[in-house]
């Protein structure tokens, strides 16, 4: 079985992920936003977590210390630290077109909550680049020491990274979770 060195881009389907920690170090060819936040833990703190810790409703309310929270205006992504897990509410299709996925279009809240987007926040490009493989997507607004968003989203197809600018013209970032301490 290969030992899991980096994150690898892999074809982005929102049912595949989270892997049970044996399927870390299979060839993935699918997944999506929870696995990759499996992925950086595992590969930067050595620290697996479980589908249970990871998807919403549960984990957005149980796993790690909020930092900040506002489902209705978002919040401020300067503020926060290198790993810190963001839930970002999809406003825009991947052909840049508004989309409504606020809490008032869905049945009930515990629906809002599992549509939430992850993501990891690196306040600096360099302290994530070691962790991904060659084929991730990385924007052209990237810089080393730049600020980033570490993400699998359908909008690519795939693992990418973002500048800030480009996340928030997709999705509204509402909270902001600590999973680890620094």
């Amino acid at each position: 079985m290969p030992e899991l060195k980096h994150i690898p881009n892999y074809g982005y389907s929102f049912e595949a992920g989270p892997l049970p920690e044996s399927g870390l170090n299979e060839e993935i060819l699918l997944g999506n936003c929870r696995l990759l936040l499996q992925l950086y833990f595992k590969l930067s703190r050595g620290k697996y977590f479980s589908e249970k810790e990871l998807l919403n409703p549960e984990a957005i309310v149980h796993t790690g210390e909020l930092i900040d929270q506002n489902f209705d205006d978002g919040i401020d992504l300067s503020k926060l630290s290198t790993g810190t897990v963001v839930y970002g509410e999809k406003i825009a299709n991947k052909n840049g077109e508004e989309v409504d996925f606020s809490q008032n279009v869905f049945d009930s809240r515990a629906d809002y909550l599992i549509r939430l987007h992850t993501a990891i926040f690196a306040g600096c490009f360099s302290d994530v680049k070691p962790l991904i493989g060659a084929m991730v997507e990385i924007d052209d607004n990237v810089v080393e020491s730049s600020p980033a968003i570490l993400h699998a989203t359908a909008i690519v197809d795939g693992v990418a990274v973002w500048s800030v600018e480009r996340f928030i013209k997709y999705y509204k970032p509402v909270s902001a979770k600590k999973f680890l301490p620094d």
